[in-house]
């Protein structure tokens, strides 16, 4: 197929970005132009992978697919320029010159603007604006301006994909960024003041670079532990904070996700979420030889937030009828033996600065969290009545928290939408 001199340019500014190291030769996109003649260029097949590369991300709005392409795969680079950027230092001048070299060619692709999308998509994803106010840049400015453009872009966009989200979750030896996930804000978690003011302070703390703690969250199911980690993203997200929430099959990859975020100017809370183990689960002591480690080489921009449904994350059994999974006067009875393997148990919780609790709800708090999500819901009814149906409805789907709260209204919601 005989393809418009664009491509060709196209092709030649790929070739000369290669040989700066700035485009992956094992790239499909960029093999693909590579490999070709000088006269004939698989249009459609560049254009289907153009196009599945922007499905598979998620980067701001960019009307041609090859610019999406060259310009989020440009900033999300670690080249030593970027990162000399990002630590706020002058390039020194052989790489200044060959800098000037790049940004030429980069915007020499961006400027041929083809390859229109046609639709637009929108995401919850760090720096819209400073990659907008970039991308306009490259297509409108001298070499020079954007070559100071990216100085400044770079002072806080950390140059890798850790950039494109808020928040992630492990997946085995890696993490995943989610642009779009369940987001939460503090004032819709209602009760426990006390508890959230404690974790809200610390963490404000953590991302102004004052002292904090690691904190464990711990008590009984569905009160909100979890829920309030997530909100306090939405609260300091703009101030760098990021979450990343680990599975406990995950905490073997723990000092592997430390290597990827160590040197970011984000701040970053691993949260593992609904940390427990059952006494027999050999599991477990790996798993604290690892935290331990983790411990030891956490730097500052990282912090442990765990949440469990017990204070002690190993439920030890001193006999068939006795359980222990609260620290009271049973723990005394133990043996010396038992008490030792109990104590190495509940070691763990010790690491973390600040223990917090969050007991049942009481009768105050449910009807405020009631009538909140009542509120939410532009539900008429009375709360006494809502009362009345939610502690009948509970008895027969879970104990009385926010979750079931939330979940009974609705179910209410929709057996109105069935009358």
């Amino acid at each position: 197929m005989i393809t418009s001199q664009k491509l060709i340019d196209i092709k030649a500014s790929f070739q000369l970005l290669t040989q700066y190291g700035i485009t992956r030769k094992n790239n499909r996109i960029v093999k693909e132009f590579i490999k070709s003649n000088n006269y004939s260029i698989n249009e459609t097949k560049i254009k289907r992978l153009l196009l599945e590369y922007y499905l598979k991300t998620e980067y701001p709005d960019i009307n041609s697919l090859m610019n999406y392409f060259i310009f989020n795969e440009f900033i999300t680079l670690a080249l030593p320029e970027h990162i000399i950027f990002n630590k706020k230092q002058e390039l020194p001048d052989f790489l200044k010159e060959e800098y000037f070299k790049v940004i030429k060619e980069v915007k020499n692709i961006i400027g041929k603007n083809i390859f229109n999308i046609g639709y637009k998509r929108e995401f919850n994803i760090p720096f819209i604006k400073e990659r907008a106010e970039l991308y306009k840049s490259f297509m409108e400015n001298s070499i020079e301006k954007i070559y100071n453009d990216l100085k400044t872009f770079f002072k806080t966009f950390y140059p890798s994909k850790i950039s494109n989200y808020y928040y992630f979750e492990s997946n085995g030896e890696y993490i995943e960024g989610l642009a779009n996930y369940n987001e939460k804000k503090l004032e819709s978690l209602k009760g426990y003041e006390l508890q959230k003011s404690i974790v809200v302070e610390n963490t404000k703390r953590f991302v102004e670079n004052k002292k904090s703690n690691n904190v464990f969250l711990y008590g009984a199911r569905g009160t909100g532990k979890t829920s309030l980690v997530k909100a306090l993203l939405e609260e300091f997200k703009e101030e760098g904070l990021r979450i990343i929430k680990v599975k406990r099959d995950d905490i073997d990859y723990l000092i592997n996700y430390l290597d990827i975020i160590r040197e970011t100017n984000y701040k970053f809370i691993i949260n593992i979420d609904d940390i427990s183990y059952d006494e027999n689960e050999l599991i477990f002591k790996k798993h604290k030889l690892i935290i331990d480690s983790f411990f030891d080489r956490i730097p500052k921009n990282v912090v442990i937030y765990a949440t469990s449904n017990s204070q002690d994350i190993v439920r030890f059994k001193r006999d068939e009828s006795l359980y222990i999974d609260r620290r009271d006067d049973e723990e005394k009875k133990l043996e010396p033996p038992q008490r030792q393997i109990y104590d190495e148990r509940r070691a763990f919780t010790e690491r973390f600065g600040i223990t917090v609790f969050f007991g049942k709800v009481e009768e105050k708090e449910l009807v405020e969290i009631l009538k909140y999500y009542a509120d939410l819901n532009n539900i008429k009814e009375s709360i006494d009545i809502l009362l009345k149906e939610y502690k009948k409805w509970v008895y027969y789907h879970g104990s009385i928290n926010g979750r079931t709260i939330e979940n009974f209204i609705k179910y209410y919601i929709e057996s109105l939408n069935t009358m």
